[in-house]
């Protein structure tokens, strides 16, 4: 449990030190109030992206790939309830 609090403290250490950085660039940017909307338009960006799930970056398996993994991690389980009555 102490480990965990631990990280919850460096979690919220690294969300300040992101926010002091997103501040500091747009108080030193010509036009803070242009920079601040700039940020929330990719913010918005980012979000449409992962609510209509267009991420090009993540490669799926194709769908009979991903069926006959599915049997395979199906199938290791039916072994295991096979082994598991059998050494009873």
């Amino acid at each position: 449990m102490f480990e965990g609090s631990q990280l919850r403290t460096l979690d919220q250490r690294r969300y300040m030190t992101e926010q002091a950085v997103s501040i500091s660039a747009a108080t030193m940017a010509k036009n803070p109030k242009s920079a601040i909307k700039k940020t929330f338009r990719e913010f918005d960006k980012l979000e449409k992206q992962i609510d209509t799930h267009d991420q090009p970056s993540i490669n799926h398996p194709a769908q009979q790939h991903y069926i006959e993994l599915m049997k395979e991690w199906h199938n290791s389980f039916k072994r295991k309830e096979v082994n598991n009555g059998s050494n009873s």
